[in-house]
């Protein structure tokens, strides 16, 4: 996902959030240490900020503070899961449709998908 969203116009003027939860018991400990340092090794964005947590804390309820956190910070956030792979064009695309759409109380999110093309 890193590679592919690095490679979009804007990136290196871009952000990247990750947060990576903690092991669910010891014997995940070493996948999530190995998962960690992928993450701390990705480039291609003005700054890398993760977040490391030291305990497992589940998928909705890290997914849920994490956007709640951006958005506290930002305002709004854009959200991606480790295993997609957007297009190069995915970062225009999303952030023109928040500036568009921000102040229409009407829009609640803006959301994509390339149906059946591999990039």
């Amino acid at each position: 996902m890193a590679e592919s969203l690095a490679k979009n116009a804007g990136a290196d003027e871009s952000c990247l959030f990750i947060y990576c939860d903690g092991p669910k018991s010891e014997a995940d400990a070493a996948t999530v240490e190995a998962t960690r340092r992928v993450a701390r090794d990705i480039r291609g964005f003005a700054k890398l900020e993760i977040v490391e947590r030291d305990t497992n804390c589940g998928l909705s309820r890290s997914i849920i503070g994490g956007v709640t956190e951006i958005c506290d910070r930002f305002g709004r956030a854009i959200v991606l899961e480790d295993d997609v792979v957007p297009t190069p064009f995915f970062l225009n695309y999303v952030n023109d449709g928040l500036d568009r759409y921000a102040q229409d109380e009407r829009v609640l999110s803006i959301g994509c998908h390339t149906f059946g093309q591999r990039v």
